[in-house]
């Protein structure tokens, strides 16, 4: 009863940490210098079946990485290295602008920030203020911060 239950899984997980066993084990014996995992070239699943075993045959594509030479004289090369130290401001700023980046989306009635961003749709319309036949649209997102002073006092009713 056993077997008929999980007899195929485990039959198939067998398979599978034979192949990855051996798979590593030839890439330590041949001291193969690879990039991160070894990917199958297998796009469909293979059908185990532990009644009837066969022999199944796996492809795998593995990144080797390369070799070079350094050139003589570009190893006698010296170069500058910089120390470059960052204040405190900075720091904030990075911070700063980081926070208002992954912040969290609301849509309010009035812009209540500089910080805001606004979602703006331009639309081509006649002198009369109807849209032009035809017209393209094209949606934006800026920042209050980034319209001048008097745009941002004369546009927008602010608490």
């Amino acid at each position: 009863m056993i077997k008929k239950m999980s007899g195929q899984a485990l039959f198939a997980d067998e398979i599978l940490k034979t192949v990855e066993k051996e798979l590593m084990s030839y890439i330590q014996t041949e001291k193969l210098e690879i990039f991160a995992q070894p990917l199958s070239l297998e796009n469909e699943p293979k059908n185990f079946d532990y009644n009837t075993p066969a022999e199944f045959d796996f492809a795998f594509e593995v990144g080797l990485k390369p070799s070079f030479d350094v050139d003589p004289l570009l190893a006698k090369t010296s170069l500058t290295r910089y120390n470059v130290k960052v204040s405190d401001e900075v720091v904030e700023q990075e911070l700063d602008r980081l926070q208002l980046k992954g912040g969290q989306s609301t849509e309010p009635e009035t812009v209540t920030s500089e910080n805001n961003v606004l979602n703006l749709e331009f639309i081509e319309t006649d002198s009369k203020g109807n849209i032009a036949e035809g017209a393209e649209k094209k949606e934006n997102s800026l920042l209050v911060k980034t319209f001048s002073a008097a745009a941002q006092e004369n546009s927008w009713a602010r608490k």
